[in-house]
């Protein structure tokens, strides 16, 4: 069952054999202060913290002071989750598009 969290960012494990090598910081910068203002869609997350969608907003969150991200953490992937729509950020505008 998933349930909907706020943790801190030191709680999160980055995805295991991450394909991509490269985040650009300056575009990073700009989703964290989006993310300042709101946090539009939580984090996936397995139980023990590992990312299953949003790993650019948890390495972008501490870029800009943010301490805590909300979370929805379950057992298995949603349905909705998908991995590497952080690559969608590139095409798109820094406003959260991940």
């Amino acid at each position: 069952m998933a349930k909907l969290e706020s943790k801190p960012l030191s709680w999160f494990k980055p995805v295991p054999n991450q394909p991509r090598k490269h985040f650009d910081e300056a575009k990073l910068r700009l989703l964290g202060e989006s993310l300042k203002l709101r946090q539009n869609d939580p984090i996936q997350a397995m139980l023990d913290g590992t990312v299953i969608d949003g790993e650019c907003r948890v390495r972008a969150a501490p870029l800009v002071g943010l301490e805590k991200l909300d979370v929805i953490i379950t057992d298995k992937p949603l349905p909705t989750a998908t991995s590497g729509t952080c690559l969608q950020q590139e095409k798109g505008t820094p406003l959260q598009v991940e």
